[in-house]
């Protein structure tokens, strides 16, 4: 595929500074993210922009903090005989429980160990000539990670569905088994398994929740988080949906509940989103991270528009690395809280930094000048002083001098903050939904929000995490210009901060 200065000018327009980005190809889901003791492993879900209908692997990526990301190629490959390889789990199986390592030939660096990384995963026969088969495999790494050789007695697991897939693997240190969830897709049923062995599985619970069905469900992942505050834990079972989702396409539902080593039971037949916009999927939590912090990456895109939109030559990327808690809402709900890990250390210049009065009874106007090759990071508080019902609002104004608008802001009579990528001209499609809007708690005088926009992606974090905005977008030119503004509101902004960040990604060749 050849590439021309037009072309080339949009990959560089697109490509992220501090997201995960392929160097070239289309990528979707992460898979098998873990922390092996010394650096963090991103897999993830890998076709050639050639052919976006099969030949999917697993590319490979590691980390020694989430952000500076080095490439390492093909860690499972498409096979013609066995099918592609589809989304799964990483651990660090280290006594070896699995039997897969010989003796004395532990690739990780623990102290200790004697085993390795482990890799259950969905492959999926398609091929015409075979009826359509799902099974779950095992395969293990004898360097460290790079490269995974398959379990000789494979599958590990095979119900005879062509639909379960998925699977998110994890160690129960209470009942001292490995649990793997699947899904099962069509059925709208998350499907548990323990093992001693990661080898031979034991069907443990099935969880039919009551919440959005959707056509598919997807890359579930289960997870003990705790509540800010509080020195209790619950758990939390997200699932991704796909299509089906209220604002169309792919999404990800979560549940709060129990979990005893057997059965998930939700605490209730309350569920909720994990996004008000619309680009976030496919969320993995990482496997072993330092100090049990629980973080992880979703795929930054969705399944109505992901093969159309620009660049012509990679497409997909990975949210922020985010660090996910409860916190109890207004009538006493566990709510997740998401929070992107080390933004501060990345803060390469601030542009601006302030706090003034802005006056009901006048429009007032706040304008810096942003660089075009950082993503920029803006952090603003603010307490509602006065408003003249029902028109009082912030603007906060992402713009350049073709006219290109990408708006953010607070209403103050809906108690919400909105999205509107509507005024951006490099991609246009009838699925591509313009408008997001989360809602505020009713009796909040106040708000907070971090905006950080990257090239094509834009992520808001409204009230320390309380509510998450994921959202692709595609300027025709680079947007030069932030302005703030409001129009019949007071407001006392105590913050208002504009940062440039470091890049962190590696300049890459476009092929």
């Amino acid at each position: 595929m050849s590439v021309t200065k037009s072309d080339d000018f949009y990959e560089k327009l697109y490509r992220p500074h501090i997201h995960f980005s392929p160097s070239f190809g289309f990528v979707n889901d992460p898979c098998g993210l873990v922390y092996d003791g010394k650096q963090y492993h991103l897999y993830y879900q890998f076709r050639p922009m050639h052919n976006l209908t099969n030949e999917v692997d697993w590319g490979h990526a590691v980390s020694p903090d989430m952000y500076q990301w080095e490439d390492r190629g093909h860690a499972i490959v498409n096979s013609d005989e066995k099918g592609m390889a589809f989304t799964g789990s990483v651990v660090v199986d280290g006594q070896n429980t699995s039997a897969l390592f010989p003796p004395g030939k532990a690739p990780l660096p623990a102290n200790q160990m004697k085993g390795g990384l482990v890799a259950l995963y969905t492959r999926d026969d398609r091929s015409i000539r075979k009826n359509h088969k799902s099974t779950i495999h095992a395969a293990w790494s004898g360097d460290g990670g790079n490269h995974y050789e398959d379990f000789a007695h494979n599958p590990v697991l095979d119900l005879n569905d062509p639909d379960t897939r998925d699977p998110q693997v994890f160690w129960h240190a209470p009942s001292q088994k490995w649990v793997l969830a699947l899904a099962s897709a069509y059925t709208h049923e998350i499907l548990f398994y323990g093992s001693r062995n990661l080898i031979k599985w034991e069907h443990l619970s099935t969880f039919a929740p009551a919440g959005y069905q959707g056509v598919e469900f997807e890359c579930p992942n289960l997870v003990e988080l705790e509540i800010e505050g509080e020195k209790t834990k619950k758990w939390v079972l997200f699932i991704s949906l796909n299509p089906g989702s209220p604002q169309g396409g792919s999404s990800i539902q979560y549940f709060v509940g129990s979990f005893d080593g057997k059965k998930f039971v939700a605490d209730n037949s309350v569920m909720d989103f994990t996004d008000f916009a619309k680009d976030s999927y496919a969320l993995q939590i990482f496997n072993d991270a330092p100090d049990g912090v629980k973080c992880g990456v979703s795929w930054f895109g969705n399944w109505q528009y992901c093969f159309f939109q620009p660049p012509k030559n990679w497409s997909g990327a990975m949210t922020l690395p985010r660090q996910f808690h409860l916190r109890r809402n207004e009538i006493g709900l566990p709510m997740l809280i998401q929070r992107p890990v080390g933004i501060d250390a990345l803060v390469a210049k601030t542009l601006t930094s302030s706090q003034f009065v802005m006056e009901y009874e006048r429009k007032v106007e706040k304008t810096v000048a942003l660089p075009t090759n950082a993503a920029i990071d803006v952090r603003l508080e603010a307490q509602v002083t006065h408003s003249v019902e029902p028109n009082g609002w912030l603007d906060i104004e992402f713009s350049n001098k073709d006219g290109e608008v990408l708006s953010l802001g607070y209403q103050r009579q809906t108690k919400s903050f909105w999205i509107d990528r509507s005024g951006l001209k490099g991609f246009s499609n009838h699925t591509f939904s313009t408008h997001f809007a989360a809602s505020l708690p009713r009796d909040s005088k106040s708000f907070q929000a971090q905006i950080i926009l990257d090239g094509c992606t834009l992520e808001v974090y409204l009230n320390d995490g309380a509510g998450v905005g994921t959202c692709l977008v595609f300027p025709k030119a680079a947007l030069d210009t932030l302005t703030l503004r409001s129009s019949q509101l007071g407001l006392d902004v105590k913050k208002f901060e504009v940062n440039a960040l470091k890049t962190t990604v590696k300049e890459r060749e476009y092929l």
